[in-house]
């Protein structure tokens, strides 16, 4: 049986923006954090994409997925998931979702990470003071 791909494509959402507001305030966040010259733009964008996925009730895509719409390397995305969450601010759980195989029985397994309280509060500082600008 073949798996037809564009039935498959049209179920998958599409990821949600990230907003280069928030974005630069995570930058910020994480170079006074870490007394970094560099400004650490990578990890701040992967940071406001899961902030973005976690407000859409969706799970982490894929690696690839998510390199690509937050224009990372997947590498980047390895380094900065392991770091954000040696240094707290990120948690992750693994959901189990139904799966859709219909001849037996199925699972699918799904990434969820959220924020540390005080980066989601930096979050949605930035986003709302973009609304009021």
């Amino acid at each position: 049986m073949r798996t037809d791909m564009k039935a498959v494509a049209r179920t998958v959402p599409p990821l949600p923006r990230i907003n280069p507001v928030i974005v630069e305030a995570l930058t910020n966040m994480l170079r006074d954090d870490s007394g970094s010259k560099k400004p650490p733009r990578s990890s701040a964008a992967l940071l406001a994409l899961i902030r973005a996925l976690n407000r859409a009730n969706l799970p982490f895509p894929t690696r690839a997925k998510a390199a690509k719409h937050a224009r990372i390397s997947v590498d980047t995305i390895d380094a900065s998931l392991s770091r954000m969450l040696s240094q707290g601010y990120l948690d992750e759980r693994v959901e189990m979702r139904p799966g859709n195989v219909k001849q037996r029985a199925s699972v699918l397994r799904a990434k969820v990470y959220t924020l540390n309280p005080r980066v989601r509060a930096i979050a949605d500082s930035a986003e709302k003071l973009q609304k009021s600008a």
